[in-house]
């Protein structure tokens, strides 16, 4: 049943049209959904490839969005909900977004990471 419900969680996470980045508490990336990796400009591939990394390198086509992870997870930004200007190309216009910034937690209160949702 713990297999299952594990499973269930990333189905979850791969349906959502908002996108979800989590890193841990090293800053690297843990999670990138489908949602995110739309939102980002990155693909499948990429994404798979760079979970496990730092968050800086994972994210690097968007510095902004790995710059408000590693800033809140220091404790330097108390934000939670605000607006965000994605990063853009010659290609492809920055955007600016909503977003929502929450600390993970484990069971005991301690901090494991941080998680924005776009």
């Amino acid at each position: 049943m713990q297999a299952t419900a594990h499973r269930f969680g990333e189905w979850i996470l791969a349906s959502l049209t908002s996108g979800i980045v989590a890193i841990d508490g090293d800053g690297r990336l843990v999670t990138l959904n489908a949602g995110a990796q739309r939102i980002l400009g990155c693909s499948n591939a990429e994404s798979a490839a760079v979970l496990g990394r730092d968050c800086r390198e994972a994210l690097r086509a968007q510095p902004s969005v790995a710059r408000l992870l590693l800033d809140t997870l220091d404790g330097r930004s108390p934000l939670s909900r605000a607006e965000l200007v994605l990063d853009g190309d010659a290609e492809q216009l920055a955007s600016t977004i909503g977003f929502t910034l929450a600390p993970v937690r484990d069971g005991d209160g301690n901090l494991l990471g941080r998680v924005v949702i776009l």
